[in-house]
């Protein structure tokens, strides 16, 4: 029997996806960045990663949420993952939102999510560094996980002012603030790049 491609459908189902400026995936699912500056993302979900409010694997596309639960998730100019279930948004605004796989940080909300579903099903805003106001001023962003050690990954910023904030595992030195994070495996919230 030959494979041929299908058409990805609509959100509920209905019609087919349309208005996708760029795809992501964090190799178990998929979002679609839509001109609108809405995220539409499907397939596992076993830790919140596509957004929805719901823990649960879909065949077709749910609109990612709002910070919160409320509404959906609007203003994003690019995504990123960090290969081991969550993503981060980066927005018009300059600042951050995360959902998904969070047990080393990796959401940036100052949380370990440590009990079931070890995640956050609705983004979360990212805070600054040292749990202060919200992360702003980004121009770019980097996920990435440490190959072989399947605990989690890690999220570095770039910011306007020319520095970099990281977050998440950091049991290797990732976040590169000149500590080892045996305990925790990883800070969750920001540092500072030394």
């Amino acid at each position: 029997m030959a494979r041929r491609p299908v058409a990805v459908e609509g959100v509920g189902g209905t019609g087919n996806l349309t208005g996708v400026t760029n795809l992501f995936s964090d190799g178990s699912g998929y979002c679609a960045l839509l001109t609108s500056g809405g995220l539409n993302c499907w397939g596992s979900g076993e830790y919140g990663q596509l957004g929805d409010g719901m823990v649960n694997d879909t065949a077709t596309p749910v609109a990612v949420e709002g910070v919160g639960g409320i509404g959906t998730l609007s203003g994003v100019t690019s995504i990123t993952s960090d290969q081991e279930d969550s993503y981060c948004a980066l927005l018009t605004s300059g600042g951050l939102n995360c959902w998904g796989y969070g047990e080393v940080g990796e959401l940036g909300d100052g949380k370990f999510y440590t009990s079931k579903p070890k995640g956050s099903a609705t983004p979360v805003a990212v805070e600054g560094v040292g749990g202060t106001a919200n992360l702003t001023g980004l121009t770019n962003l980097v996920g990435g996980d440490f190959v072989g050690d399947f605990d989690g990954g890690t999220y570095c910023a770039l910011l306007t002012s020319g520095g970099v904030d990281c977050w998440g595992y950091g049991k290797q030195g990732e976040l590169g603030n000149g500590t080892y994070h045996t305990k925790a495996k990883g800070s969750a919230s920001p540092v500072a790049v030394a």
